[in-house]
């Protein structure tokens, strides 16, 4: 078909009509410049598409060199090519106006989401851990396996690890800064199963506390973050965090797997490990251990082992072993071994040995062995044996064996054996051997006594081979007992008991004399003796002995009578529980002038007489002894 002439004109003017009412941007150009001024090549884009530039002379270098070729397109992509960004043009009627390129703001954080599910049955897997090392940033998957993850844009490469429990780990590694959905399949562990011994009664672990039963812990760390710290074992580490709670601080929620140079928690912090120093205005909370000074206002909480300096206002509690100064304004409390100088308000508490002085206002209490100092204002027990010094304003108990010393206000107990000192102000008890010094204002037994003395008004011992002192001392087995009917010139009939051991014993007598008068002479008596054998068959032995006895008539009533004895008595064996005794005495008798006179009439004759001003007429004489002994 022929277009006609004037309708082809009419065709070319609407076309051109058409190209004009495009705007400047829109309009197509094609040119080519080889080494071209920008101005110029400008210049150029301006004539082909019929319009005008405009812009500040200072906005770019219009004589920079340019090369250019474009075929048919729009002014605006000629100008990206141009310049690339750095500026920016508008139209307004037909003019193109260049401007200086407004900055654009890059996303801070990119979001990586997707499914964890199980890489055998699909399953979806719920409490996974998925987090990036360099920026802390972490996330949790829900019940449906979902999780989301806000990684910093300024990360070129970010390697996202994927965790859980009984599940080899995942990694995913992204490249591009942009969002992204990156679903993960992990893979099972093989499951080993062991056989376990059989044990008749197994022990129940299940009451002792632990870091992860702690109520703080439960309190201020919220479950998804114990999650992370379950899964993650990466040891990560930051020289420096702070945060007002545990899910609020720089650390973020992999802040139970971080170690820490600094970390200042301004209420509660809870992290990985402290390697220097540690502050808490409530309470610190660390899964690992602590190296350093760690110092909390209400306490601190440690699960793994400490070595350095806590102080806490209320309390200190480690899981592992203890090796420094420990300060709490209530309870110093260790569940494995400690060293140091430990020092509470009210308690100090270490489950097993310990190598440390302890000072606490009521008690030290230590489950294994003691080797150091305890003072407590009431109480030290010890599961174990003490080989240093206690001092308790109470009692001192110890399970086993007794190495040192133990002063105490009441009583010292030793469950074992006692090679050291008890000093106790009411009694002192060892269950077994006593090769050590008991000494106490009351009482003191020991099963077997080898070594040392038991100094006390009453003692006790299955047997002895040293010398108890006291007011009455008892041994079962191998100490000197007595049962003796006896007569003398002044009581003709006496009940006597000897008790202790043969180089040193107590005597208690009792006697009567009904012959002198209308009513009765009494007497009772208190001595001391010591015996020694004169043959190798042990048949004979001799007697030392000091007896005092208060002399009344009638009753016993207060007076200034009283006889005293000096015994030498022979003490013949005559069967296996039967003994005679006999042998001189000097006697000394002194009778209140106010008394009756029948007192005076018990001395048989009197070698020397003496007054004691003028109320009492003392006098002398030497008489004897006979008697019989049962064993």
């Amino acid at each position: 078909m022929k277009l006609r002439l004037p309708a082809l004109f009419i065709l070319l003017l609407l076309s051109e009509k058409a190209i004009l009412a495009q705007a400047p941007l829109e309009r197509r150009v094609s040119v080519r410049l080889d080494n071209t001024r920008l101005s110029d090549a400008l210049s150029t884009l301006a004539r082909q598409g019929d319009f005008n530039f405009s812009y500040a002379s200072n906005l770019f270098d219009a004589n920079r060199s340019i090369d250019l070729v474009v075929v048919s397109k729009p002014v605006r992509e000629v100008l990206d090519q141009l310049f690339r960004g750095t500026l920016r043009y508008k139209n307004r009627g037909n003019y193109v106006i260049l401007l200086k390129a407004e900055p654009v703001e890059k996303p801070r954080f990119l979001y990586v989401s997707g499914i964890v599910t199980d890489r055998l049955t699909g399953e979806r897997l719920a409490r996974v851990s998925v987090y990036e090392r360099r920026s802390l940033s972490a996330a949790v998957t829900n019940e449906n396996g979902f999780y989301q993850l806000r990684l910093p844009a300024s990360l070129a490469r970010s390697d996202v690890r994927v965790i859980r429990q009984q599940y080899e780990p995942g990694l995913v590694t992204l490249r591009a800064a942009t969002d992204q959905t990156r679903d993960v399949a992990l893979t099972p562990r093989p499951v080993t199963e062991r056989l376990q011994p059989l044990t008749v009664r197994p022990p129940d672990q299940a009451r002792l506390p632990t870091f992860e039963n702690s109520p703080l812990l439960k309190t201020f760390v919220p479950v998804s973050q114990q999650v992370f710290s379950e899964n993650v074992r990466d040891t990560l580490r930051r020289t420096f965090q702070i945060s007002f709670l545990p899910m609020l601080g720089t650390n973020y929620r992999l802040s139970g797997s971080v170690i820490n140079n600094v970390s200042i928690n301004v209420l509660a912090g809870y992290s990985g490990g402290v390697e220097g120093f540690e502050i808490g205005g409530l309470v610190n909370l660390v899964r690992g251990s602590v190296r350093g000074v760690q110092v909390g206002g209400l306490g601190n909480l440690v699960r793994g082992n400490v070595r350095g300096v806590q102080i806490g206002g209320f309390f200190n509690q480690n899981f592992g072993t203890n090796h420094g100064p420990q300060i709490a304004g209530f309870i110093n409390s260790n569940w494995a071994s400690a060293e140091g100088v430990h020092i509470a308000g009210f308690a100090n508490f270490t489950r097993k040995n310990l190598h440390a002085v302890q000072v606490a206002g009521f008690v030290n209490a230590v489950g294994g062995e003691m080797q150091g100092a305890q003072v407590a204002g009431f109480l030290n027990a010890n599961a174990g044996s003490n080989e240093g010094f206690q001092l308790a304003g109470f009692a001192n108990v110890n399970r086993r064996d007794n190495r040192g010393a133990q002063i105490s206000g009441f009583v010292n107990g030793t469950g074992s054996n006692n090679t050291g000192l008890q000093l106790a102000g009411f009694a002192n008890f060892t269950r077994r051997d006593q090769r050590g010094w008991q000494i106490s204002g009351f009482a003191n037994y020991a099963r077997t006594v080898t070594g040392g003395h038991q100094i006390a008004p009453f003692n006790f011992a299955d047997s002895s081979a040293t010398t108890p002192i006291g007011f009455l001392s008892f041994v079962r087995k191998n100490g000197y007992r007595r049962l003796e009917v006896s007569a003398d010139e002044v009581l003709p009939a006496n009940l006597t008991f000897r008790t202790g051991v043969r180089r040193f014993y107590n005597i208690f007598t009792a006697g009567i004399n009904p012959f002198v008068g209308a009513v009765p002479v009494w007497g009772v008596g208190y001595g001391l003796g010591t015996g020694g054998y004169l043959d190798r068959r042990q048949r004979w032995m001799l007697n030392a002995e000091l007896v005092g006895i208060y002399l009344s008539e009638g009753t016993f009533d207060l007076s200034n009578s009283g006889l005293f004895k000096l015994n030498v008595l022979a003490e013949r064996r005559l069967g296996p529980r039967l003994y005679l005794s006999f042998g001189p005495t000097l006697n000394a008798l002194t009778v209140d002038t106010q008394d009756q006179n029948n007192l005076s009439r018990l001395i048989p004759y009197s070698l020397l007489n003496d007054s004691f001003f003028g109320r009492a007429d003392s006098k002398f004489w030497v008489g004897g002894h006979v008697g019989i002994r049962f064993r």
